[in-house]
């Protein structure tokens, strides 16, 4: 679920869930956070295979071959090599999205400290020696850690854990923000994903929009009844001034503007967003929030809504903590991150505060038409425009 901020964690307690996985690009001051202001069980992740995206936060899987990684069926190309280009210059690093493992083995007393309720081994493809060793060598250092703290001794049975590793380790997340030691660069290790020891990820040639798959795409709507709704919107996300102004001249109905802005651009300026405001007619103003949100961009937020929220007809948000946070005082919108996939769903986000949904990305078309037939509520559509296949916080 990706439950990455306390506002996150708070809605799933109200909800009645007693032990929350923290994702795992999580640092440790932030899981000692919430277990110290909420009575809830967690679960950190200790050893294993990592991703540079975080969580739940990857289509580009799901995107070249319809295989998605939040459904558990990762091809996971980001272990594949890569040329890296930037200024004419090509880089020499081969697998640049490629992680280590996560290895937290010579931290349990941080970990322990942090107050987490249960370690979590990654064991999904191994073989079964190499899982019951790994268990067993965990579980033997945290019952010396807790028999005698003061003469624990982090490397002992670490050589064992080494030698029989998969790729290198990492501690990736839990104390800082990963930077290039956060990649693989052993071959053995990196450009591929293992089932028993084996290799069976290769590339693929992409698939290409035919006609056939058209029809069949038509052929899927038409077995559905769905009623065309009188009230169509085009609504644009834009990442400039200058957009949003194209938009607002050319009578868009809505418009988002960003609150993460990607380069070259900036951010709006106070006077902009002003002069939006002036000449939108009937336009309507969305805030876009940060697809990801921790603590801090929670309280940049809520300073910038204290001053200009008035300007703002809604917000479109990408998590469950911001929707909770934020939907008693602002009309919301889910975005596709949110990952909406059926009826029931939309009600739970509706409780929550939501009163508008965007369709997941990666609903397959007969799904798209019974998500749109059954849907008793609004529903919007990503139709064009380039996506974000990867989200991460890797420096």
């Amino acid at each position: 679920m990706n439950a990455h901020n306390l506002e996150f964690v708070k809605a799933l307690q109200k909800c009645g869930v007693s032990r929350v996985v923290l994702p795992r690009e999580m640092d440790l001051k932030t899981a000692k956070l919430i277990q110290n202001h909420l009575d809830i069980e967690t679960e950190y992740f200790i050893h294993g295979d990592m991703c540079t995206v975080n969580g739940s936060n990857c289509y580009y899987s799901s995107f070249i071959w319809g295989n998605s990684s939040n459904c558990g069926r990762c091809f996971k190309p980001c272990r594949w090599p890569y040329r890296v280009k930037k200024d004419g210059y090509v880089y020499k690093t081969e697998f640049p999205l490629a992680a280590k493992d996560r290895y937290m083995y010579e931290h349990i007393p941080e970990l322990i400290d942090a107050c987490v309720t249960s370690f979590k081994i990654e064991g999904r493809m191994r073989e079964t020696d190499f899982i019951v060793d790994l268990v067993n060598t965990y579980g033997d250092a945290i019952d010396r850690y807790l028999d005698n703290p003061l003469a624990f001794q982090r490397k002992q049975g670490a050589e064992e854990l080494y030698n029989n590793r998969k790729r290198d380790f990492t501690t990736a997340y839990a104390f800082s923000e990963p930077g290039l030691d956060f990649i693989n660069t052993r071959y053995e290790g990196t450009g591929k994903f293992y089932s028993t020891g084996k290799v069976f990820s290769t590339p693929t040639e992409e698939p290409k929009l035919t006609d056939r798959t058209i029809s069949k795409m038509k052929e899927e709507f038409s077995s559905y009844n769905i009623e065309a709704s009188s009230s169509k919107k085009l609504s644009v996300k834009v990442n400039n001034f200058e957009q949003a102004k194209a938009c607002v001249e050319l009578g868009v109905e809505r418009i988002y503007l960003p609150s993460e802005v990607l380069l070259p651009d900036t951010s709006l300026t106070s006077e902009q967003l002003k002069q939006l405001v002036i000449m939108k007619k009937d336009t309507e103003l969305y805030l876009d929030l940060p697809q990801m949100m921790d603590e801090l961009q929670f309280d940049i937020i809520d300073q910038y809504l204290d001053k200009h929220g008035i300007y703002f007809d809604g917000l479109l948000v990408s998590n469950l903590g911001a929707i909770a946070k934020y939907g008693t005082d602002y009309k919301v919108i889910t975005d596709y991150n949110i990952n909406i996939f059926n009826a029931k769903a939309m009600e739970f986000y509706e409780k929550l505060g939501a009163s508008e949904f965007t369709a997941s990305i990666e609903m397959k078309s007969d799904q798209l038409a019974n998500f749109i037939s059954t849907a008793n509520m609004q529903v919007e559509l990503i139709v064009h425009g380039p996506l974000r296949v990867m989200y991460l916080n890797h420096n």
